[in-house]
């Protein structure tokens, strides 16, 4: 093994993870020769097609023959892709990452008969074949590139140690609380004001009054704010506190319940 893959076997192995993780694609890590160093792997590719360490050779090759920021986008004759990046150790060629098999597009019955003429691959391996590139993951142009920058960037060997931030909520100082509980109080108490301020001139029958009162800030205004966001649920709320105060001072003021029940049915709106 190279000593640079040898030193940075761990920094390697984390990434083929990370990549199969994030993306549920098989990842294979191999060095310059084609020896399998890691491999993230969940599509087991049938006997009837060439083995993988051709395809692997012939990405390695490619990768050794251009400059350490290019990645390959190859296609076998089975209409089988592989992105790849090299490991680079300076101007010395390491080793790669390839994930894949993948597809360009999905496959059909028609396409792997083609397929499977073409190759000369026997029919009683259609089905088998079938299921398993169904199986495989799609991707479209814009994934192959984003796949394939981001494979260079990860196949660097700057090895770093990943940790979570593990942020916790700043508590209020002792004096804020303080006015946030005075606020609340005074928020409650208002309310409760309000409440029977309203029964009060119901239950008296006093239409002016209540008219004056709607006229200003409503003592229903203070429930809105129960529902930050949900504006049509805190008026549904509001108005069933209404209508529930507005029963309570009918009642306090001598209307019959029988009247409660009536005259809902015959309103008109």
């Amino acid at each position: 093994m190279n000593r640079i893959l040898e030193a940075f076997h761990d920094h390697f192995h984390k990434i083929g993870f990370m990549i199969h993780t994030l993306t549920k694609m098989d990842v294979r890590i191999t060095d310059s020769n084609g020896t399998m160093l890691v491999q993230q792997v969940h599509h087991e590719i049938p006997a009837v097609l060439h083995p993988i360490r051709q395809d692997i050779s012939v990405i390695n090759s490619s990768l050794e023959n251009h400059p350490p920021n290019r990645f390959i986008y190859y296609v076998n004759a089975y209409d089988l892709g592989y992105i790849a990046a090299g490991i680079w150790d300076q101007e010395e060629f390491c080793g790669s990452v390839v994930v894949g098999p993948l597809l360009s597009c999905i496959s059909s019955m028609d396409s792997m008969s083609t397929l499977m003429a073409l190759n000369q691959l026997p029919l009683g391996q259609q089905a088998s074949l079938w299921t398993f590139y169904e199986s495989l993951p799609v991707i479209s142009g814009l994934e192959k590139d984003a796949l394939g920058e981001l494979l260079i960037r990860l196949s660097h060997l700057e090895s770093v140690q990943a940790h979570e931030i593990a942020l916790q909520p700043k508590p209020l100082p002792m004096e804020d609380k303080t006015e946030v509980l005075a606020e609340s109080n005074h928020i409650i108490e208002e309310r409760y004001e309000g409440e029977k301020t309203l029964i009060d001139l119901i239950s008296k029958g006093d239409k002016k009054a209540v008219r004056i009162i709607n006229k200003g800030p409503s003592p229903l205004d203070l429930f809105l704010n129960r529902f930050p966001g949900q504006p049509i649920r805190a008026v549904k709320n509001s108005l069933l506190v209404l209508n529930t105060l507005c029963r309570i001072a009918a009642e306090k003021g001598g209307v019959h319940p029988y009247s409660f029940i009536i005259y809902p049915r015959n309103s008109r709106f």
